[in-house]
């Protein structure tokens, strides 16, 4: 019964990634493929993609999952990870996989062990729905959404990274989506200079649901939804020089027009850079009023 359970509230801790991912291919975005597809779908020039299909599955282009579908009584697997930097979604405590060439990773594998990691490069939406405690998807409508955001250094030598990724929210009902949904493309981008170290993620609307807009907030929210929480970012200590980070947010694209919303925390547990606003629900961020959101480094 709690393997069910935790598979459950798995399903609906990545619900919000989901439904982004199944938006697109309603949308007829041509960028995206399969959702739920083999390894080489992803890495199709990568003869390791190849190998033991069945146990290495893609969500979306962002997210791997490591599960050994073939032997359950098998209580540690040698699952294989392409090239690059791959974090534990829902087990982040320990380091990062980081492969210069593609390789096998040995991992626990009995019936309660299923690993999703989240790929370098990419901002995955999602929800803790345990401590959320939601039972339902309406649940999760009514609760704000966290970015999980994991880094790509792009140029060799160079400490700097980006990432991206899309997020959809409407309210799951409404078939005509014009003015009812909300559309996002969030791309996050780390850089250094001396001791100077900003982390900045943009939000750039690709729909917007003006039917819902609140002329006194300037904030199309359909739902809690459209508010962000919790920012995480991923494999931290490869790049960061401080442990604190002040958090401040733009509703325009002025450079001098920003406004504190908290302060962002090293967690060295778990290896990630956490904005936690969760206690504090007047600093959530209306995503479809945000223009982008800074953590400039203190100390």
């Amino acid at each position: 019964m709690d393997i069910m359970k935790q598979a459950i509230q798995r399903k609906y801790h990545l619900l919000r990634y989901y439904y982004t991912q199944m938006s697109q291919l309603s949308f007829g975005n041509i960028t995206q493929s399969t959702v739920y597809k083999p390894l080489f779908f992803e890495f199709p020039e990568d003869p390791g993609a190849y190998t033991d299909i069945p146990n290495n599955v893609m969500i979306g282009q962002a997210l791997k999952t490591s599960v050994n579908a073939v032997n359950l009584t098998q209580t540690e697997t040698d699952f294989y990870f392409p090239t690059g930097t791959w974090c534990s979604l829902f087990e982040p405590v320990g380091d990062c996989i980081t492969t210069e060439i593609g390789q096998t990773w040995p991992l626990p594998s009995t019936l309660r062990d299923a690993f999703v990691h989240i790929r370098e490069g990419f901002v995955v939406p999602m929800q803790d729905a345990t401590k959320l405690k939601a039972n339902t998807s309406v649940d999760l409508q009514n609760s704000p959404v966290d970015l999980h955001i994991l880094g790509q250094y792009r140029v060799p030598g160079i400490q700097s990274w980006a990432a991206e990724g899309l997020y959809v929210n409407d309210d799951g009902l409404t078939v005509d989506t014009q003015g009812n949904v909300n559309q996002y493309y969030i791309k996050a981008t780390y850089t250094q200079s001396g001791l100077v170290e900003t982390i900045t993620v943009q939000f750039l609307q690709r729909m917007i649901a003006s039917n819902y807009l609140n002329t006194t907030t300037n904030c199309s929210a359909v739902n809690a939804a459209d508010w962000l929480q919790t920012l995480y970012i991923y494999n931290a200590d490869s790049f960061k020089q401080h442990d604190t980070w002040l958090a401040i947010v733009s509703y325009t694209d002025s450079e001098g027009d920003y406004f504190a919303i908290g302060t962002a925390q090293f967690d060295q547990k778990t290896n990630r850079i956490v904005l936690d606003n969760s206690q504090v629900p007047e600093q959530w961020v209306c995503l479809t009023r945000a223009f982008r959101l800074v953590l400039k480094a203190q100390g």
